[in-house]
């Protein structure tokens, strides 16, 4: 079978039991809201089809003119190998290279396919699970208040403050996280000022635990400890740069243990790139 077979078109709202159908095939993580967010944030999202049967699906998020974001690349595991996974890439890439850079977080499966279409290797991380019977988040030279849960006030003031530091606006994205799980929204402020702020949000299978964004891994540490006292009874993820030895070495002795590798992929020049020493999880491989 060749790629003359494969037939792309828009997904829209009426896709999303495929897109649920293809993320268990995978054993990712979305629910239907997530899915929700990602078709209202206004990107170009495709279905592939091959020989009639959709097999394939690719959703983009823009932020701004400053990148693109390209996650949920799913291909049905009997319609791998045949050009379907390349065929959405293209177009997605096609579509959003004209409007600045294109990052993605890549799997090791989707790794050389990424490379082949010119993705360049930013930055390496890795996911890390706590198992429901874990310890409690370790705050080692504990010297600052916990998080405080986050309110409609403080939302507005954390979106100013996650800008600069994500490299784009994701004001969009932070609002439907914070509606959603409004008992993952945590900040700390010092002197009168937010200076780091936690969300989550809900799984299939894990609780996903992130953005963090801190000016220190005692603060992020502060912001877990909160989310996650008392323990819950689900397992917790968490997606973090390899680059933070300490934090990562923090979140080991509170029972967090290392799942599997993403590597952190752009192609085209990057003017926006944000500021990594402040980024301690991300939101996630889907929205980054």
């Amino acid at each position: 079978m060749g790629s003359d077979k494969i037939i792309l078109r828009k997904m829209t709202h009426e896709d999303i039991p495929l897109g649920m159908k293809l993320k268990s095939l995978a054993g990712w993580n979305q629910l239907e809201a997530d899915w929700k967010m990602l078709l209202d944030a206004g990107g170009d999202n495709f279905v592939a089809s091959l020989d009639g049967h959709d097999v394939g699906i690719v959703i983009s998020v823009p932020y701004q003119d400053n990148f693109t974001w390209i996650g949920m690349v799913l291909v049905d595991p009997g319609a791998r190998r045949k050009g379907v996974g390349k065929a959405l890439l293209k177009k997605s890439i096609e579509i959003a290279q004209p409007k600045g850079a294109i990052r993605l977080d890549a799997t090791a499966e989707g790794f050389e396919l990424y490379s082949t279409l010119g993705f360049q290797t930013e930055y390496e991380l890795v996911r890390m699970i706590k198992r429901s019977a874990g310890s409690r988040v370790k705050q080692k030279n504990h010297t600052i208040e916990p998080g405080i849960h986050m309110g409609d006030g403080e939302l507005e003031s954390i979106t100013g403050l996650d800008m600069p530091i994500f490299g784009a606006d994701r004001s969009g994205i932070l609002r439907r996280m914070y509606n959603r799980n409004p008992e993952y929204a945590y900040y700390r402020e010092e002197e009168g000022s937010i200076n780091a702020y936690c969300l989550g949000r809900s799984g299939s299978q894990f609780e996903h635990i992130g953005p963090i964004i801190a000016e220190g891994t005692a603060y992020a540490a502060d912001l877990l400890a909160a989310v996650l006292d008392p323990p819950g009874s689900k397992d917790v993820v968490i997606d973090v740069f390899t680059d933070k030895p300490a934090w990562i070495s923090l979140l080991e002795e509170s029972g967090f243990t290392r799942e599997r590798s993403f590597i952190r992929m752009c192609l085209g020049h990057l003017h926006h790139p944000g500021i990594m020493e402040k980024q301690f999880a991300i939101a996630g491989p889907e929205i980054g």
